[in-house]
């Protein structure tokens, strides 16, 4: 079976546009360029940021592809690859008259920060939920004013957390130049295992939207920074929460999430600010026991779960 994208690359890369147009809003060095889709085709990018650490994205949709095409299955199997649950596809755009790949060549030419950006959803209602995320302001004020503190440290938080576009976009670097006029494709499954066609080669420079923020818009340090500032603002809203409502957080409940997290409990107090201190030596508990206090108790699961 082969499903089409029910959405097209201008109603992708839209969602994509509204989150990074928020994000870099913050920056001292704001300046992104979106260029004409005749001028794209030769620049290589549908989106590039030009000013501080350059970053170029190429927007691409995709086909969904399950037990369907022998000549892709049998490619992805040298590289034993997981494709019990499919893979996606996408072809590289060939020049209308000269059949080269211009396009591609160009963005491999970018060198640095340059990639082919692609969903891993096909279905509209999918991509509906994933446009929400992008835009919607519960990311943007619920906790901060600034967007772009959202987005945490160096230390990968948890996949759990599926921050708007985290775990279903994935971005591939180009990995060559390519002389000849032959169609070629790239495809991946759902855990980033990436391949390029026609000749089969294994693909490992890949990444997500947590991988390419830290590496490409924010430094170690700013990102610690950023992350002690959401795990606090988050923190102090809970706890605020409490103590004007009748709500109480529980021994038992405490000590079932240290237990599933694999924190040591010895804790005996029953407030939930001396919760949160007990876990101050390690912010990332902190950080979870937040997020599961927002979806267990205010039923917000800031997570994007959709069918395919």
């Amino acid at each position: 079976m082969i499903s089409k994208s029910e959405f097209n690359e201008d109603e992708f890369q839209s969602a994509v546009y509204a989150f990074y147009a928020k994000f870099l809003m913050n920056e001292s060095n704001y300046d992104f360029h979106i260029p004409t889709r005749r001028k794209e085709k030769d620049l290589g990018y549908d989106f590039g940021k030009l000013t501080g650490i350059p970053f170029y994205m190429q927007f691409k949709v995709v086909e969904y592809h399950n037990s369907t095409n022998k000549k892709y299955e049998n490619d992805r199997k040298l590289f034993k690859y997981n494709d019990q649950r499919g893979f996606y596809l996408f072809q590289l755009h060939r020049n209308a008259k000269t059949k080269t790949h211009i396009q591609h060549n160009a963005l491999y030419n970018l060198n640095v920060n340059n990639f082919y950006v692609s969903p891993k959803f096909v279905k509209k209602n999918r991509f509906y939920n994933f446009l929400d995320c992008c835009t919607n302001s519960f990311y943007c004020n619920h906790y901060t004013n600034n967007y772009r503190r959202i987005i945490f440290n160096n230390n990968k938080i948890n996949h759990s957390f599926y921050y708007p576009f985290l775990d279903d976009v994935i971005y591939i670097k180009p990995h060559n130049i390519i002389t000849d006029t032959s169609l070629h494709s790239y495809t991946y499954n759902d855990f980033d295992e990436v391949a390029f066609h026609s000749e089969p080669i294994k693909i490992n420079e890949r990444y997500d939207t947590f991988e390419i923020l830290n590496k490409t818009l924010n430094n170690s340090a700013e990102y610690e920074q950023k992350m002690s500032e959401i795990i606090n603002n988050m923190r102090n809203v809970i706890i605020e929460t409490f103590s004007k409502s009748e709500l109480k957080l529980d021994k038992y409940y405490f000590s079932n999430f240290c237990e599933l997290n694999d924190i040591e409990f010895k804790h005996e107090k029953s407030e939930i600010k001396d919760y949160f201190d007990s876990l101050e030596a390690n912010p990332y508990n902190s950080f979870l026991l937040s997020l599961n206090i927002l979806n267990d108790y205010f039923d917000i699961k800031l997570s994007l779960i959709g069918l395919r």
